[in-house]
């Protein structure tokens, strides 16, 4: 049975892959799509989709998103996946989930064996570190065999002292993330930001995201490049004035221009609150 499901993932191209039981992924989270995992529901098929591409150009947007909308590529290539699965196997049922997931998605990867679980709660890979997206498929099926985890990572902690917004820190010897300090959240974040969240925004220089906690991770030191043709088309690596309406297909298009524009007059100190 497992041996069927990874010739139909690796004819599809999709060739980092693990498998841990449902069981394991802990409590569930309040997402919409929670409803369409498998009543019985058994086994997690974890995959990662490397996104690093290289940019030689000026870039003020986390690197995860120069390229196009991931969401559309990911689910492109996980549907075609499900759908391959459930011809070959027509009395299971199948869901597919990426980044809008209910599963645990670092733990479910960590567990399936992809990578080493970081500090900063990322999965990183050994071949081509913590650029990478994760996606699930929840399946009723059970294996005879389940992957087994690396372990963590090198805790250098240099995440953590190099948080531009002091998100992650250290409570009673466990790391603590604080969403509300993260610069990536923050450069999503609607409404109203406080002059110390704008001073935030401008230490990490992004329009959308942050890339940081990553960039100075030993463990992604000569990271590959991703293996993913989708992500190096049409890259857009830079936001301005007069292409932030063109951003609808890219992975902040969901957001709406006036973020970005907020965003952008804070990087130009022009003040703007104009959400």
């Amino acid at each position: 049975m497992k041996g069927k499901i990874e010739r139909i993932l690796k004819d599809l191209g999709l060739e980092i892959y693990g498998f841990c039981r449902f069981s394991d992924v802990g409590e569930l989270l309040p997402t919409r799509n929670r409803s369409t995992i498998p009543e019985k529901a058994a086994t997690v098929i974890t995959l990662l989709f490397p996104y690093r591409i290289p940019i030689n150009e000026k870039r003020n947007v986390s690197l995860y998103a120069v390229g196009l909308d991931y969401h559309d590529i990911i689910l492109k290539k996980l549907s075609a996946a499900k759908e391959k699965l459930s011809i070959e196997f027509p009395n299971n049922n199948f869901a597919a989930f990426s980044d809008n997931s209910p599963i645990r998605e670092a733990r479910a990867a960590y567990l399936s064996g992809l990578g080493f679980l970081g500090q900063n709660s990322l999965i990183i890979h050994p071949q081509y570190g913590s650029y990478c997206f994760i996606g699930e498929i929840v399946c009723d099926l059970e294996l005879e065999e389940y992957s087994q985890p690396l372990g963590y990572c090198k805790k250098c902690g240099k995440c953590i002292s190099d948080c531009l917004g002091g998100a992650l820190c250290t409570q009673n010897g466990e790391v603590v993330f604080k969403k509300e300090n993260c610069l990536s959240f923050l450069t999503q974040k609607k409404g109203e930001l406080t002059d110390t969240q704008k001073e935030k925004i401008k230490k990490g220089g992004l329009v959308w995201g942050c890339d940081a906690c990553s960039d100075v991770c030993p463990m992604n030191s000569g990271a590959d490049y991703s293996n993913i043709e989708d992500f190096y088309a049409s890259t857009m690596p830079y936001l301005d004035e007069n292409n932030v309406s063109l951003s609808t297909d890219r992975a902040y298009g969901y957001k709406g221009e006036k973020i970005l524009l907020r965003n952008l007059g804070i990087l130009s100190e022009k003040g703007g609150n104009n959400n």
